[in-house]
């Protein structure tokens, strides 16, 4: 599907080591797929744990944590510059995400800042589309769109949306539209 409609997919590992079993299944299904794979764990188990994961309370990325996988994204990305999928959308895109249902919100909240949970100190930003992004998708596409589907590491959980590492590769690269679709909580089937 991804193909069809004129893009790429590519899988990210950073935090399993590529030796381990788990990166070994990453590295085996990409590759049975066909499908580009980043794995930048070596670089990223290098550095100490206490700069990149908030160790030893939770083992979600830091603000730093956030930076590094983001600045490898960001790299990996340059071999796009200049891509344009032909695909074109009629309208504006709905609610697509899961966040306004999972938190109660009007789907016609749009750049909502919530807090996630009041304990934590942190807050989310919610587009009208239901991801977690500090501004709505354009409705007519003006520059290369990354989708990025994973679990809290993805979702930035214990970061302003502003630091999570989706918004960050935004930052370091204006021509890009990075799309948080990030769930806390979602495994591989999700």
């Amino acid at each position: 599907d991804v193909r069809a409609a004129g893009s790429d997919l590519f899988v990210l590992n950073f935090l399993s080591a590529h030796d381990s079993p788990h990166g070994v299944l990453i590295a085996r299904l990409a590759a049975e797929h066909g499908v580009d794979y980043l794995d930048i764990s070596d670089k990223f188990n290098a550095l100490p744990r206490p700069y990149t994961m908030l160790r030893p309370y939770d083992f979600h990325l830091t603000r730093y944590g956030n930076m590094v996988v983001a600045e490898a994204v960001t790299d990996y990305l340059a071999r796009y510059k200049g891509h344009h999928s032909g695909r074109e959308y009629d309208g504006a895109p709905g609610e697509l995400g899961d966040l306004p249902a999972s938190l109660g919100l009007a789907p016609s909240v749009r750049h909502k800042t919530v807090a996630w949970n009041p304990h934590f100190g942190f807050t989310i930003d919610i587009d009208a589309q239901g991801f977690r992004n500090s501004h709505d998708l354009a409705t007519v596409k003006k520059k290369p769109r990354v989708l990025c589907i994973g679990d809290s590491y993805t979702f930035g959980i214990h970061c302003n949306t502003v630091s999570t590492w989706p918004a960050l590769v935004e930052q370091m690269r204006p021509g890009v539209e990075m799309v948080n679709a990030g769930i806390s909580g979602y495994t591989i089937s999700d």
